[in-house]
């Protein structure tokens, strides 16, 4: 969990939004996935290919803003 509120760090499950999206206008997430790729053929040849990656990019709407409280 974050303890610095004013810290601009990455919560455990990856951003924390401090604000809701405008009602108009969704905040654009991309996501981007890397790939290393080794093989071995049935032949027994094995090689390595040149990281992959792949990006997707999408609107997404921050309705509500949840926190959670702990003692101490």
């Amino acid at each position: 969990p974050i303890v610095d509120l004013d810290t601009l760090e990455e919560g455990p499950c990856g951003y924390t939004y401090r604000l809701s999206s405008p009602e108009e206008d969704p905040y654009q997430i991309t996501i981007t996935s890397f790939y290393d790729v080794t093989y071995t053929t049935s032949t027994g040849r094995s090689g390595s290919l040149e990281g992959l990656s792949r990006s997707i990019t999408f609107d997404y709407d921050i309705d509500e803003i949840q926190t959670v409280g702990t003692r101490n």
